[in-house]
């Protein structure tokens, strides 16, 4: 966005510092208003992919952690197994877990839709049209379902099998927090 920022640069011990003057150019076909709500849309869509990977996170850190019980203790992998396979179907609707997306013969699913609509939005500065709102708000809405569908089976399930594990004197699954997700790519 438009803005005065401080541009750093470091050499060994020295540093330096300037102020950048960011305008608009004033031969734009976009108001200030139009950029806003590029900006903005953009943000949603970036934080979302953003919870979205964490959703992933947690269906992968759950499924990896079951199945690594069941190494551990035979009699688990009956009641485990329709848990494993409840998962995998959870994170089919999530992204593209078979085939070859970058030749296009997988199906699209959130993640691969999210990411195609925010190239939509981020490369281009003027307001996003009102299709685009339209596709986010149901993509936000698939997102929620998914989150929700998480939260249920985390509620239900994860509690349970946690608790058979424990009777086992197994670990229990635990997630970590989205904070620590976020810094563990940095």
């Amino acid at each position: 966005p438009a803005g005065e920022y401080t541009a750093r640069i470091t050499k060994g011990t020295a540093t330096y510092d300037t102020k950048i003057q960011l305008v608009a150019d004033p031969n734009s076909l976009h108001s200030d208003a139009d950029r806003r709500a590029q900006y903005e849309t953009t943000m949603r869509l970036y934080n979302l992919t953003e919870q979205l990977a964490y959703t992933v996170d947690q269906v992968d850190a759950i499924r990896e952690g079951a199945a690594d019980r069941l190494t551990k203790d035979a009699k688990l992998k009956k009641g485990v197994d329709p848990l494993l396979k409840q998962l995998d179907a959870m994170k089919e609707t999530l992204v593209v877990t078979k085939g070859d997306n970058y030749v296009g013969s997988a199906e699209p699913q959130l993640r691969e839709k999210l990411a195609t609509l925010y190239s939509e939005v981020a490369g281009y500065y003027g307001k996003p049209s009102n299709a685009q709102l339209a596709n986010l708000k149901v993509l936000e809405d698939q997102f929620n379902a998914g989150q929700a569908k998480l939260e249920a089976f985390k509620a239900k399930q994860l509690t349970a099998l946690n608790a058979t594990l424990a009777k086992a004197k197994l670990d229990e699954i635990k997630l970590r927090p989205f904070d620590e997700f976020k810094s563990a790519d940095k």
